[in-house]
């Protein structure tokens, strides 16, 4: 009785500390500090975590293009980002868009993301 207790407060904090993270986007900032940790030399506190969360985010972005190329035709600003890019492209184009739009380290994490392929691929190809 005392186990199942312990698990059911752990699901609700759980589900609590989801909702709480949940209002607030993941941003750019952040992702662009996980992926700093697998293109660069740092070595700091948890630098094998923060790149795997960072190739783990961008393999689901990836996916992403895989579901819309099975279900039909993609969104316009998606159309011309090749469908075969590898992780460490797409986290490079993400980073060098990044590092000269400083202004949208606050945006949404995926936002930037789209911006910066639209950038790299422009939809009109």
């Amino acid at each position: 009785m005392k186990l199942m207790a312990i698990g059911m407060l752990c699901v609700i904090l759980t589900l609590i500390s989801y909702n709480a993270s949940a209002e607030q986007p993941f941003t750019a900032k952040q992702l662009y500090s996980s992926c700093y940790a697998l293109t660069s030399d740092y070595s700091g506190p948890n630098a094998n975590s923060l790149s795997r969360f960072c190739m783990g985010y961008f393999s689901a972005v990836i996916d992403s293009f895989v579901a819309y190329d099975a279900l039909g035709p993609r969104p316009s600003v998606l159309r011309c980002v090749p469908s075969r890019i590898s992780t460490a492209d797409a986290v490079g184009v993400f980073m060098l868009y990044l590092q000269g739009n400083q202004d949208q380290l606050n945006d949404p994490a995926i936002a930037a993301i789209l911006k910066a392929f639209s950038e790299e691929y422009p939809p009109t190809c």
